[in-house]
Order: C-alpha cells, then structure tokens, then sequence
C-alpha cells in the first residue's frame, strides 16, 4: 500500500493510470512491470516518502544488497542500482526521481561522494544496462560518455574477465560517442596544455538554458544542506565510538580488579 497522491504528484503516468478511465483506477491499484528488481522499487517507494537517494555506501545500501563496506564488487552494484532506478523513472515518468539519481552519480564520480576522491568511471554492466534500457539520448546515457570520455584509461578495465566480456558488448553507439569526446579532449589539452574540466551538473538535468542559474543555486543550497548533514552524521559516529571505548575501557579496567581481588 502506497499514498496515490504521493504517485501522482511525482509522475504523470501514475497520474493517468490512477485518475483516468483506466482498469487501474477502477481497481485502485496498479502492477510493476516484472523487469525490475525488487530492491529498485523499495529504493522508490523510500523515495516518494523521503525523497532521498541512499549514499554510495549507506549502511541502507549495504543492507539492501547485503554486502560489508569492503565488499569488492560493492560499488558495481551500488550502479547497477541506480541505474535501475534512473531507468524505473525514465518508464513511469518520474522526473524529480531521474534528477536525483542523477545528481548522485555526479557526486560519487566527479565530486567524490562527498570524501574529495571521485571514483574512476562505471563499470561495463552499468553502461550496457543504461543504453539497454534507456534512449540513447538520455542524459544518464551522456553522463557515462562523458565520464568516459574524459577519464578512461587502459587501467581502467583492469584484469577482469567479466568486465571484458561486457566492453565487449557495449552498443556502438556508446563507444562513437566516447571516441567523439576523447577527440575533444585532446584538441583541449593541444589547445590549453590541461585536462578539460566535465561539464558541469546542470549539463546532465533536463532543464532548459533559461534554468540553468536558478538549478546552481539550488544546487550550492543542496550541497551546503548535505556537507551539513555528514558532518553531523560523522560527529555522532565519532561520539559513539567514543563512548564505546569508554565504556570498554571501564570494563576491562573493572575485570583487571576482580581479578586482581580474586588472585589475593
């Protein structure tokens, strides 16, 4: 069960489905398509209701696909999932949803998740599932392009078999595209002797020009909100592991003196 007027405030197909002459208004309810994995509709359902994207390595995440924090393949899955959920918002017309999943992938990999150290670029799985599952004209779709295009490397691909296998089956429109940008980055660096910078944030919203400034600024409120939040967030994790070994200490500094009282 799930608040209708949540649903149809956020996506205009909902809206349709549920307030038009549709089976699924009559009914109340409507069906998922199967394609999506379970956990990417729980991500969107904790969406509507908390309007919140899971960080990279939340304890929410790790939970959802029951991984430790140094589980090698972690951060592959953590894209898989967001992926999933860009590709749930592009098929039920979520806009806000597409924006925000978007807005985290930047951060984890051209901020650095908000730890200063951007990832290098998405796996293989993760481009193939984009441009299978979205236009090729979708932004998430230029988001992995341009990562690509101006932060691959050979190293990049690593030793891993799997990895290969999915370079391998990547659409050839994704590797026209990045040949493209990696052209421009070169006559870039001819041009200036640097490292062209991404584009900025607003080049991966569906926004026109017109918004571009208003979306900046909304973005510095954001991201002063969120810097706010973690600092905070590490302030109490820091208190508790402090507490923590207070009270160890006491307890081991306790048992050190019964045993002391027992040995006399």
């Amino acid at each position: 069960m799930i608040h209708k007027s949540l649903l149809c405030y956020y996506s205009p197909y909902f809206a349709a489905a549920l307030n038009g002459s549709f089976k699924e208004a009559e009914e109340n309810a409507l069906k998922i398509d199967g394609g999506f994995r379970l956990e990417v509709v729980n991500l969107f359902f904790n969406w509507l209701y908390t309007q919140t994207i899971p960080e990279t390595r939340s304890p929410e995440i790790r939970a959802i696909l029951n991984r430790g924090i140094e589980s090698k393949d972690f951060d592959v899955e953590w894209d898989m999932l967001m992926t999933g959920l860009y590709i749930f918002g592009d098929r039920y017309n979520v806009p806000k949803l597409r924006k925000d999943v978007m807005d985290k992938f930047y951060s984890k990999y051209e901020l650095g998740d908000g730890t200063g150290l951007p990832y290098g670029v998405p796996s293989y799985g993760t481009v193939l599932k984009a441009f299978n599952g979205l236009p090729d004209n979708s932004k998430l779709c230029h988001f992995f392009v341009c990562i690509y295009g101006t932060k691959w490397d050979s190293g990049c691909d690593g030793a891993s078999a799997e990895e290969i296998k999915a370079r391998d089956e990547v659409p050839r429109i994704f590797l026209s595209k990045v040949m493209l940008k990696m052209g421009d980055v070169r006559k870039y660096n001819s041009q200036f002797d640097d490292e062209p910078p991404m584009p900025g944030l607003c080049a991966f919203h569906e926004h026109g020009p017109e918004a571009t400034n208003a979306c900046r600024k909304a973005q510095r409120v954001e991201t002063a909100v969120s810097t706010a939040a973690e600092r905070a967030r590490m302030e109490a994790e820091r208190a508790v592991a402090v507490e923590t070994r207070r009270e160890t200490m006491i307890k081991q500094a306790r048992e050190k003196r019964l045993k002391t009282s027992n040995g006399s």
